[in-house]
């Protein structure tokens, strides 16, 4: 294993050297997303506690009162999340190859949604269902991470696991928002550069 590192690196070495003119960019694009996942309904809190008064080096960096667009998504995605994931897997299926399963995952993701709700309320009766629902949850978030993650990598936007299990974990709707947002403003991901 030390010999196939020492090899991959002796062999970028001489890439580079041979390419002192490649953009490194090309490999490695600084991207971020369009909206914070800390964004859009969250923004309610600065504009709430600064009397709509937003610090202009906030207001530069994106940060807005949120829009109806925001609250609109923010509440689509709370109530039902499997139509932006639908959304959001036809949209990374570049191909259209795979529309059975997507249709299975968004079915998955939706059949799992209702089950931890469902299942946290009947916590109430029997406490032994609220492991089922956390079960649940976490399935969901799983789910979310895979699509999130392979979001990421077809535009380019830099991350790692941890910040995808929290946005998709409990800031579940925002996350979605997200992706939808993002991929508004790619367009059409076959047609870039991805």
């Amino acid at each position: 294993m030390c010999w196939c590192i020492l090899v991959m690196c002796r062999t970028l070495e001489e890439h580079g050297q041979a390419n002192e003119n490649m953009d490194a960019r090309l490999f490695m694009p600084k991207k971020t997303w369009k909206m914070p996942v800390y964004g859009g309904i969250c923004n309610v809190m600065e504009v709430l506690f600064s009397f709509g008064n937003i610090n202009k080096t906030l207001q530069a960096s994106g940060l807005t009162a949120p829009t109806a667009q925001h609250f609109v998504g923010f509440a689509k995605n709370a109530l039902f999340p499997f139509v932006t994931l639908y959304s959001v897997y036809s949209a990374i299926d570049l191909k259209g190859k795979n529309k059975v399963t997507n249709i299975i995952g968004t079915l998955s993701y939706a059949a799992l949604h209702v089950g931890w709700i469902v299942l946290f309320i009947c916590g109430t009766i029997n406490y032994g269902f609220v492991a089922l629902a956390w079960t649940m949850f976490f399935t969901n978030t799983c789910i979310l991470i895979s699509v999130r993650m392979t979001l990421r990598g077809m535009i380019g936007i830099s991350g790692n696991i941890v910040g995808d299990f929290v946005a998709c974990s409990f800031l579940y709707p925002q996350a979605l928002l997200q992706m939808e947002i993002q991929l508004a403003a790619e367009g059409d991901l076959s047609a870039g550069d991805s």
